[in-house]
C-alpha cells in the first residue's frame, strides 16, 4: 500500500461523501412522504436515526457499485467497500475525518523512514 493508493482511495470516498449527502437531502423528502401515508400520526421532521440510517445505506451502496473502497489488503473486496461506504456516508464530515487519517499516515511513513 502506497502513499499514491491512499490518496487514490481517500479522494474517491471524498467524492463518494458529498454524493451521498447530495443524494440523501433528495431522498429524504420521498421518505417523509411514504412514512406519513403508511403511519398514522404525522411527522414534520426525519429522526436522526432515520437521517443516519438514508445516509449509511446509500453510502455503502454507491461505493458497491462504483467498487470503491479502502486499499486494506487483508480485507475482501466487498468488506473495503462497506467500510469505505461507512466513511462516507459521514457525509462533508469525511473531510475532517481524511484530513485526520492523512495527518496520520503521514506520521507513520515519515517515521519508518
Amino acid at each position: 500500500m502506497t502513499l499514491n493508493d491512499i490518496t487514490i482511495a481517500l479522494t474517491a470516498i471524498t467524492t463518494i461523501a458529498v454524493v451521498v449527502e447530495r443524494t440523501t437531502q433528495l431522498i429524504k423528502p420521498i421518505y417523509m412522504k411514504i412514512k406519513n401515508k403508511i403511519m398514522i400520526k404525522q411527522v414534520e421532521e426525519l429522526s436522526a436515526m432515520e437521517k443516519e440510517t438514508i445516509s449509511i445505506v446509500v453510502g455503502i451502496l454507491l461505493c458497491l457499485l462504483s467498487n470503491t473502497g479502502v486499499p486494506l489488503s487483508n480485507q475482501t473486496e466487498y468488506i473495503n467497500c462497506i467500510i469505505a461506504g461507512l466513511i462516507s456516508s459521514l457525509g462533508s464530515n469525511v473531510l475532517h475525518s481524511i484530513i485526520a487519517m492523512l495527518t496520520i499516515t503521514k506520521t507513520n511513513m515519515e517515521i519508518k523512514e
